[in-house]
């Protein structure tokens, strides 16, 4: 599984690369925060490659932490890969598949759950002011008696360009 995203990975750069030589929009890079709604919180980030005038391949990564009525809460780590259609400051919609690992964490130590694949649908709009206002669906799906979760997502995060920015004389 592991080889699978490096091989997405590389085929991401390899895109970035070719979209700068084709006068696209720059890679950029989100960095943020999420409310899982009603019972969490986490961190989360992506790359942005675009490849073609409205599309981009994505690379993501969130960390979120759920919340219970007990001593014990559960930790979900999150990579993904996927596409996302739309503007650079404007609505975009996205699509990804990705690699999660829960861990329950209780008083008395950790329990490890088996990995997964989970799946995102998410839409939202980025200002002018390159803050991204969103929502993500989030469906997990892993081995355990607990079979599968969902959990809805409400994000903010800030796109950094990645272009260097040239001065004019």
């Amino acid at each position: 599984m592991k080889k699978i995203f490096i091989i997405l990975f590389a085929a991401f750069v390899t895109i970035g690369v070719a979209a700068q030589k084709k006068n696209l929009e720059a890679p950029s890079a989100t960095v943020g925060s999420e409310w899982l709604v009603t019972n969490g919180l986490g961190i989360n980030g992506s790359l942005k490659f675009p490849f073609a005038d409205g599309f981009s391949a994505v690379a993501g990564a969130s960390y979120d932490v759920l919340l219970s009525k007990t001593n014990s809460y559960k930790n979900i780590s999150n990579l993904s890969f996927g596409i996302r259609a739309g503007g650079e400051q404007d609505l975009y919609a996205q699509l990804g598949l990705g690699y999660s690992r829960p861990t329950y964490r209780y008083d008395y130590g950790y329990e490890l759950q088996r990995n997964g694949l989970s799946f995102q649908a998410s839409g939202g709009y980025v200002l002018s002011n390159n803050i991204d206002l969103g929502a993500e669906l989030v469906i997990l799906n892993y081995q355990r008696s607990e079979g599968s979760g969902i959990w809805l997502k409400l994000k903010i995060a800030y796109v950094f360009s990645l272009k260097k920015k040239t001065i004019k004389k």
